[in-house]
C-alpha cells in the first residue's frame, strides 16, 4: 500500500523519481540496466504460463481489495478448480511444467 500511496501523490504533485527511487518507495518490482530485454524475458516467461490461469489471477489480484478476505479466500479455491481442468493446466501437468516461482518480495 505504501508504494500506492507513494505513486497517488507523484500523480497529483506531478513528482517524478528515478528509477532506483521508485524501486526504494515501492512502486516498482525491480531495476534493469536493460528494460527492453528484461520485458521479453518477462513477456517470454508469461507466454509459456496457461492464458486463462493468468487471466484468473489477474481478476483475483484486482478483486482482492475490494472485498473481504474470506470471500476473496472461496472465489480463488473455485477458480483454481476451474483453472485446473483447462487444456493448458492438463497440458502442463503432463509436460511436468513447474508451477510459477515464488519471489521474495
Amino acid at each position: 500500500m505504501v508504494g500506492e500511496a507513494k505513486a497517488l501523490e507523484m500523480i497529483l504533485r506531478g513528482l517524478t523519481v528515478t528509477g532506483r527511487r521508485a524501486h526504494e518507495i515501492g512502486i516498482v518490482q525491480e531495476v534493469v540496466a536493460d528494460p527492453l530485454t528484461r520485458s521479453l524475458e518477462i513477456g517470454a516467461e508469461l507466454s509459456s504460463r496457461g492464458a486463462e490461469g493468468l487471466a484468473f489471477a489477474k481478476r483475483l489480484t484486482r478483486s482482492a481489495l475490494d472485498r473481504p478476505l474470506a470471500e476473496g479466500l472461496a472465489d480463488e479455491r473455485k477458480s483454481f478448480s476451474t483453472v485446473m481442468r483447462t487444456a493448458s493446466a492438463r497440458e502442463g501437468l503432463r509436460a511436468g511444467r513447474p508451477p510459477a516461482e515464488i519471489l521474495e518480495l
